[in-house]
């Protein structure tokens, strides 16, 4: 009987301690920035569509090099658009078409004004200056300014 309970007492102990190593590695996931994308929701910033960022920017190996932020559709697409004064869509082709089709209009203005006013911002980021809670908090505390100009352009 004594060997049961203290069996279950080890048992129990590897258990916490496993827990309390997994609860360390989030920590340091969250610390030392081991995402892959980030999402700024609509809740987060007021516009129509969600805003996924890069966690490792211009560090990731692909075969592209701009920098570039995706735009989540409601339909759960994700349209890659370049960080820049003057946001484009980065599709051609087909791809292009379908994408103009889903982000259009009043939405799109907001999206691509919103990027292009916080370009310098979120270049910072993309390059590994800020990591991406200085970033949210950055663009947070633009918000109340973006979202009043938002109330404005519903006039």
């Amino acid at each position: 009987m004594e060997n049961l309970e203290k069996l279950g007492e080890e048992a129990l102990y590897v258990e916490m301690k496993a827990m309390q190593l997994q609860v360390l590695e989030n920590i340091d996931m969250y610390v030392n920035g081991i995402f892959e994308m980030a999402n700024y929701t609509t809740d987060m910033s007021g516009l129509p569509y969600g805003i996924w960022f890069d966690e490792v920017g211009e560090q990731r190996k692909t075969t592209h090099n701009i920098p570039r932020v995706k735009i989540m559709m409601l339909n759960g697409n994700m349209i890659p658009v370049s960080v820049e004064e003057h946001p484009k869509i980065l599709l051609k082709g087909v791809q292009l078409s379908k994408a103009e089709r889903e982000l259009k209009g009043k939405p799109k203005d907001e999206m691509f004004r919103f990027i292009s006013k916080n370009h310098e911002l979120i270049l910072q980021h993309w390059h590994g200056k800020i990591n991406i809670l200085v970033l949210f908090n950055s663009l947070k505390n633009k918000r109340e300014v973006f979202t009043s100009c938002r109330q404005s352009w519903d006039v």
